[in-house]
């Protein structure tokens, strides 16, 4: 388990209020983001301006002219002899008929195979995901020629299927959306099978609606941001109140930037790989911090609770090193541990001073037990949207407490039994000690 930790909160537990702003200031303020907008708008806009310029222009005339910026020698049916003559009404039906078939079958082939990694219990299923993960870290370009070379045998060359069956399923989204189901409670799979539910009934009637933003019973109902609405501030608090469609869109843009992420991650390693020395480099990937994304109605991060403060944190060790592969590591690790670990493996002496410690005696298998590792985590915020919103957590293996200093309130979840901190057991009777 990784978490966020930082810097601890100022003794100030009284937040100030902003002066008001008069209309003038709001008008101008307004002004000046509608003026650079505008000039945004007419930057971006410029080049497909000219390109429909040149497009409609006599060739020979419009560069005769001095390529100016209105219509020279105008061909008013250009566009319709490109959409006859030269093809491209059948080039776009192709294209949309091959979008849609990779977009069906990447869902059904997603969520299909992400239900299975994380309900359905088979031979070899850790191996199985390990391979499917594994393919992420292969750039389009290792693939492409051996693409080609299947499509040609197959003899679909310049056909529909040649262009989709590639690309029928997606690996990022067996992650995605098996990290989702993971979230859902045993006991739904459980009650859904006493009403009658085959995997198929509970699939889509249960597991696929309930993969959108936690909401729990704790959770303060926001009135506002809506959409168009500044996210932060002391007036929000990271909170936010946004329409089902309009969250999944910010959903789906998320998780558009880790397929980023997760595709230069893999021409880093490409790279590696092809100059001869992955074998003999130490991989360590984490992040700083996660996202709230909707859950618990918050948004951003300098939260305790999972979704900011829980990161990945994986390592690929050297093959020189020797160490075992595909170990999980169940016990509380940070950011703290990540200089120790790096300065471990070259060999480097790790200050006395810093609070984390090497990950490599866990990784070659030690238990944490025999090298008397940490029982628990202890991380902290200042404050963020608001100056009561400062807090301290502790988190070990199951369960979480999380404490805002400022304003006295308290939190306390079962990571094993509530992954999604959907509830607080702080007022619980038999937690209350």
């Amino acid at each position: 388990m990784a978490t966020e930790s930082t810097v601890t909160a100022p003794p100030t537990a009284v937040e100030r209020p902003r002066p008001p702003r008069s209309g003038l200031s709001i008008g101008l303020a307004r002004a000046g983001w509608y003026i650079s907008l505008t000039l945004l708008a007419v930057v971006v806009l410029f080049p497909i301006y000219m390109l429909v310029i040149r497009a409609i222009s006599d060739p020979i005339s419009f560069i005769n002219a001095g390529q100016p910026l209105h219509i020279v020698s105008a061909q008013w049916d250009v566009f319709s002899r490109a959409w006859s003559d030269a093809g491209l009404a059948r080039a776009m039906g192709v294209s949309a008929v091959a979008t849609i078939v990779i977009m069906g079958a990447q869902f059904m082939t997603s969520v299909l195979g992400a239900y299975a990694f994380a309900f359905l219990e088979f031979p070899l299923k850790k191996l199985m995901f390990a391979i499917v993960i594994g393919t992420l870290l292969l750039p389009i370009e290792v693939t492409l020629v051996a693409n080609i070379q299947t499509v040609r045998s197959l003899g679909w060359l310049n056909s529909v299927q040649g262009l989709t069956f590639p690309f029928l399923a997606t690996a990022l989204g067996i992650f995605l959306i098996r990290q989702g189901f993971l979230g859902l409670p045993r006991d739904l799979r459980d009650a859904a099978t006493l009403d009658g539910f085959g995997h198929i009934g509970f699939l889509f009637k249960v597991a696929i609606p309930l993969a959108k933003p936690v909401i729990g019973s704790w959770a303060r109902q926001a009135e506002r941001p809506t959409k168009g609405g500044e996210q932060e501030g002391a007036e929000t608090r990271g909170f936010l109140s946004l329409d089902e469609q309009t969250m999944h869109y910010c959903r789906a843009a998320y998780y558009g930037l880790i397929n980023h992420v997760d595709t230069q991650v893999g021409r880093l390693i490409e790279y590696l790989r092809r100059r001869g020395i992955l074998d003999n480099t130490f991989v360590l990937f984490t992040s700083d911090h996660g996202e709230m994304l909707g859950d618990h109605n918050m948004f951003a991060k300098c939260n305790p609770f999972e979704p900011s403060a829980r990161v990945p944190f994986v390592a690929r060790a050297a093959k020189t090193m020797g160490l075992p592969r595909n170990v999980v590591i169940n016990a509380p690790i940070g950011l703290q541990d990540v200089m120790p670990t790096l300065l471990d493996v070259a060999g480097a002496e790790i200050p006395a001073t810093v609070t984390g410690r090497s990950l490599l005696p866990l990784m070659r298998g030690e238990s944490a037990e025999s090298i008397g590792w940490r029982t628990m985590l202890h991380g902290e915020h200042a404050p963020s949207y608001a100056e009561d919103d400062g807090m301290h957590y502790l988190v070990d293996n199951r369960f979480k407490y999380a404490w805002f200093s400022q304003r006295g309130r308290e939190f306390l979840f079962d990571l094993d039994r509530d992954p999604h901190e959907v509830t607080d057991l702080s007022t619980s009777p038999e937690h209350v000690d």
